[in-house]
């Protein structure tokens, strides 16, 4: 029920006119304009016996801005230059974005507590300093007009040891970690455990349905790239195969058609009428060894063929 995306500096600005709820996000994103008043945002703040909590605070117009970011940057950059270090790389991931949706399980009244809790946790394991704010969005749609789940973009910084370091802040561990974490996190402090983490059968299904997408996908890949070419290679042959058998066959006939009306036109001299009947026999007999071969040429393209059809339906298969 949570997952994190991370973002280059070119990247950012659309996730933060999101964040926003600016007019240019409304239509892309499918948010429902009448809806964008149940939305809220959560944050630190100082109550008044001067401790640090967490909870519902005032958005301020414009914010957050990539100047939220840049200043991060120029700070980190500062540092690092003051030590004797590169700046930030062009290509560094300079923000980051966990998003928590809101379990089903999680009871009518405790929805804004879970998301307060939620953004506490991340807090701790990123660092305050590196926090933009808890963006609870509740006025997103399906593509059907039907209410998406509510759900909270927590975007950070991820600034740790004086430089942005987004995969040793982040690590594989972290998302093997993460739900768990959270989960009885949240636990100890409702009462009861939220669905952070999926079912076995709902983790089953998942992968399943992604895993059969997948395979459609690299079949239809297959098919395009390697058994369609194939195929229209095969064909390819065979027609070219069987045009030049037709015009050998022609000209033998042709040929055959000449040599008999010779023949019949040097009746009168049997002994250059034998001489000439040998020449024949011998033109016919040359005619036949062409046929021959192109016979053999015919059936060795049909066994190409016959070879070449298991393997496209392998390659289908595959």
């Amino acid at each position: 029920m949570a997952h994190i995306a991370k973002y280059k500096a070119p990247s950012v600005g659309h996730m933060l006119a999101h964040y926003r709820r600016d007019r240019s996000s409304l239509e892309r994103d499918n948010i429902d304009p009448e809806r964008i008043k149940n939305d809220l945002v959560v944050g630190h703040y100082t109550n008044k016996d001067g401790k640090l909590v967490v909870g519902r605070v005032e958005p301020r117009e414009g914010e957050p801005n990539w100047g939220t970011v840049e200043s991060r940057i120029e700070r980190v950059n500062k540092a690092q230059k003051a030590a004797g270090k590169r700046a930030t790389r062009k290509d560094a991931v300079v923000m980051a974005d966990v998003v928590v949706t809101l379990p089903d399980n999680v009871r009518k009244g405790d929805e804004d507590r879970f998301f307060r809790l939620t953004y506490w946790y991340l807090s701790k394991k990123f660092g305050i300093e590196n926090m933009m704010g808890g963006y609870v969005h509740k006025d997103e749609v399906l593509k059907d007009g039907t209410p998406a789940r509510d759900h909270m973009h927590v975007p950070f910084t991820p600034i740790l040891d004086g430089r942005f370091n987004y995969k040793q802040m982040c690590p594989r561990s972290f998302y093997q970690s993460m739900h768990k974490e959270l989960g009885d996190y949240l636990e100890g402090r409702m009462g009861y455990r939220p669905a952070i983490e999926l079912d076995e059968e709902t983790r089953a299904q998942r992968v399943y349905t992604d895993k059969s997408v997948d395979i459609d996908k690299v079949r239809c890949a297959v098919d395009k790239a390697v058994v369609e070419p194939a195929k229209d290679e095969a064909a390819r042959i065979v027609a070219a195969a069987r045009e030049e058998a037709a015009a050998l066959l022609n000209d033998a006939e042709a040929r055959k058609a000449e040599l008999v009306t010779e023949i019949a036109d040097k009746e009168g001299d049997l002994a250059e009428l034998d001489s000439q009947l040998e020449d024949v026999k011998l033109d016919i007999e040359d005619e036949q060894d062409r046929l021959e071969c192109l016979r053999q040429r015919a059936d060795g393209v049909a066994r190409d063929i016959g070879e070449l059809q298991p393997i496209a339906t392998e390659v289908r298969g595959w």
